[in-house]
């Protein structure tokens, strides 16, 4: 009885926040070229939607297909909402045309999807601001899916859904790393676009920091810094080819750790702080574990190869197999190659090992074989 009156009161609020879009909906057309392009965040049009939300006149968006289904109709009653709804869906179209791709999958996953296609102004403006421990984005200027992650509410609540929002972060941030490289590069920063490479856990952002100061300075003087696992060589290559078309610089620091040492003192240790902190903490499936620490290392090797004399892409490997105080730059040569059938039964042995020492819902959000 409890549930349903909680789900009616949710439906409720959805639709008293759809029914005033009937007049706040004007001015929420009105200032789509603004708002599309930047020049101002939705909620800084006067009168508009989020204007009126952000003031605590209009209730908070609630999450959920069925409250955001309840809101889209109950606003497009009139011409108007039809319009804002076509207009936006237009947007997303020519903005985000993989966002089709990406639906039809889990409820959360859809939620996620819908928040990215009708908010992507107001969800750039979020992201430039985010300023967590796990989640630092420097204004913007760092990339990284996991970051973008916390723009989902369904996350926020329970972080071990990781792997159910990370198409719709993982598009946003293309997105965003798409439009970057289309604008000039900011005052006071490097023409280049930094790289980390390496699997989950591995301790890359503090690992390139201790490695040398060259490193270090690259991180904080380029215009993008893109942190991902570059576990696919096209994928990685693809990233590195809209850089350079865009007249940018490239480097990419890949970090080596051991990957069971990465799970257990990396990915589930980091999983386990964020619960504390957050009620919640991230985990990786285990055997998306496993496919960054060998995809990023094969992948690695041939972007090496590729890109061997072209001084616009420099490539460098660190070692942090030592613990970070000892983190060093290694050759890339002497990255280690890992037998997967040998390591996929290893990091399933530490996960058990392991149980003890985690809650259960991080235990089941990385168990996945």
């Amino acid at each position: 009885m409890a549930n349903t009156l909680d789900v009616l009161k949710s439906l409720g609020t959805s639709v008293a926040r759809g029914v005033p879009q009937l007049a706040t909906g004007l001015i929420d057309v009105a200032g789509l070229p603004l708002t599309m392009t930047g020049i101002r965040q939705p909620e800084q049009i006067f009168g508009s939607t989020a204007y009126l939300t952000s003031r605590g006149l209009l209730p908070q968006p609630q999450t959920g297909l069925l409250n955001q289904g309840a809101e889209l109709a109950s606003s497009m009653i009139s011409p108007t909402g039809l319009a804002k709804a076509g207009l936006l869906g237009a947007y997303a179209a020519t903005k985000a045309p993989k966002y089709s791709s990406l639906l039809g999958k889990s409820d959360v996953e859809q939620s996620a999807t819908n928040r990215l296609i009708t908010q992507y102004p107001e969800l750039k403006q979020q992201y430039s601001t985010l300023d967590l421990p796990h989640a630092e984005t420097k204004g913007g200027r760092i990339l990284n899916t996991d970051a973008a992650r916390e723009l989902f509410p369904e996350y926020q609540a329970n972080r071990t859904l990781s792997a159910q929002v990370h198409e719709p972060a993982s598009t946003f941030v293309k997105n965003l790393y798409a439009e970057k490289l289309s604008q000039p590069t900011p005052q006071g920063l490097d023409n280049t676009v930094v790289f980390t490479a390496g699997g989950t856990g591995a301790g890359k952002t503090s690992a390139i920091k201790r490695a040398s100061q060259e490193a270090s300075d690259a991180l904080n003087k380029a215009e993008i810094v893109y942190d991902t696992n570059m576990n696919t060589f096209k994928s990685a290559d693809d990233k590195i080819q809209q850089a350079l078309k865009a007249g940018r610089e490239v480097q990419i620091y890949y970090t080596y750790r051991d990957p069971v040492e990465s799970l257990t003192e990396g990915a589930l240790s980091r999983a386990s702080k964020m619960e504390k902190n957050f009620g919640s903490g991230r985990t990786v499936p285990l055997s998306e574990h496993l496919k960054t620490h060998v995809g990023s290392q094969k992948t690695i090797k041939e972007l090496a190869k590729k890109y061997e004399g072209n001084d616009n892409v420099i490539i460098r490997a660190i070692d942090n197999s030592k613990g970070i105080e000892d983190a060093k730059e290694m050759s890339i040569k002497d990255i280690p190659t890992f037998n997967e059938t040998e390591l996929r039964k290893k990091l399933n042995e530490a996960l058990e090992k392991s149980k003890s020492n985690i809650s259960e819902a991080i235990y089941r959000g990385t168990k996945d074989y």
